[in-house]
């Protein structure tokens, strides 16, 4: 489990694991980035209760902070975990075994992980977490300001319509080295200034942290490009995930005059290049018929053999896609195939070395989903 968790874990801490605790642990980077951000929200001398620690990996985040007021779980070997990692850091840790949101703590300030697993297996179901929905909205209510960490698939579109009148809130996404890591519900003190402000966090693997925020207006959809304004893209752009499932994509689109090369696309067609975090931009060598024999074709006639895809609205993955259109050629490829407003297109584009990648943005990855 160690080898499986990688950099995911904070270094200088001998880590005691289980699977579950391990699956439902915040990355290190991302527990770094939502301590400093409600560092800087917080009042002076202000902590906060991290009622569902868990391994104790957002605990640690908070103690670096010097805002951690207590750490507690209801199961025993889960404090006794945390208490462990934590008490590495520091003497005598505050970590008790307790219920999340019950009344072993007085604290004005909490972050709260729903267990997502207490029945044996995931639910995406919020009234099935542990503790529920209400019992979320609830403490919110009586707080002065509440952090609640939720799955990257969560859809905040459902509660919004039954939202408690006169409770602030915020909603955030956020990434990590361009993977979807969570959603996150900021309440009271801790939401932003703004009411139903959203944020896209993209944190990418050097540990940069980058920030979208915006209102949420469905109205402000990117413009769709047409099939002759795709095919003569000088640029391809992809957002970050967390831009996408925001509903910031059409404003963050406006403001770089970007367009969707289709309706449901991550990919974004542009005229020049974009040097933005929260996109990844390649040059577009040639853009045609996806067609298989069309492109492996124009592949050979780069020379090009073996091949990356990226791959949008496609019914074959990304891996499918590479061996199919792998040649004989000696250069190393770089494909994308999206569906535009009208059919599908296929994109080569201009294969850098990493030493090329733009600073600052998250790493290109490679999208297995049709």
């Amino acid at each position: 489990m160690r080898e499986k968790a990688g950099t995911r874990l904070p270094p200088g801490v001998e880590w005691y694991l289980d699977s579950k605790g391990l699956a439902q642990a915040t990355r290190w980077p991302v527990a770094q980035a939502r301590a400093a951000e409600i560092d800087a929200r917080l009042p002076r001398g202000a902590r906060v209760w991290d009622a569902t620690c868990g391994l104790g990996v957002d605990a640690l985040a908070l103690q670096g902070r010097e805002r951690l007021l207590a750490a507690s779980d209801r199961a025993p070997e889960c404090a006794r975990s945390a208490h462990f990692h934590l008490s590495q850091h520091a003497a005598d840790p505050p970590v008790l075994v307790a219920s999340a949101l019950g009344d072993a703590v007085r604290a004005r300030y909490v972050y709260v992980d729903p267990d997502r697993r207490s029945g044996g297996g995931r639910t995406l179901a919020a009234e099935s977490f542990e503790p529920g929905w209400a019992a979320v909205l609830g403490a919110a209510r009586t707080l002065d300001g509440l952090v609640c960490k939720l799955p990257p698939s969560f859809d905040p579109t459902a509660v919004e319509r039954a939202w408690p009148k006169g409770l602030a809130r915020a909603w955030r996404w956020t990434s990590h080295a361009g993977e979807l890591c969570e959603v996150s519900l900021w309440t009271g003190d801790l939401a932003a200034t703004q009411p139903h402000l959203r944020s896209a966090e993209c944190i990418d693997a050097a540990g940069g942290v980058h920030v979208l925020s915006g209102p949420h207006d469905p109205a402000a959809a990117a413009e769709v490009a047409t099939r002759a304004e795709a095919l003569q893209a000088a640029w391809l752009c992809e957002a970050d995930p967390a831009l996408t499932c925001s509903g910031l994509l059409g404003i963050f689109a406006r403001s770089e005059g970007l367009a969707l090369l289709g309706p449901r696309s991550g990919f974004l067609a542009s005229a020049r290049r974009i040097q933005a975090p929260f996109v990844r931009c390649w040059r577009v060598l040639e853009a045609g018929s996806a067609d298989e024999r069309v492109l492996r074709e124009r592949l050979r006639r780069r020379d090009i053999g073996a091949v990356d895809v990226k791959v949008r609205g496609h019914a074959l993955g990304a891996n499918e896609l590479a061996r199919r259109l792998a040649g004989r050629g000696e250069r190393r490829g770089l494909v994308a195939i999206a569906r535009l407003a009208q059919g599908h297109a296929a994109f080569l584009l201009e294969n850098e070395p990493p030493d090329d990648r733009d600073r600052g943005g998250a790493d290109p990855i490679l999208s297995r989903s049709p």
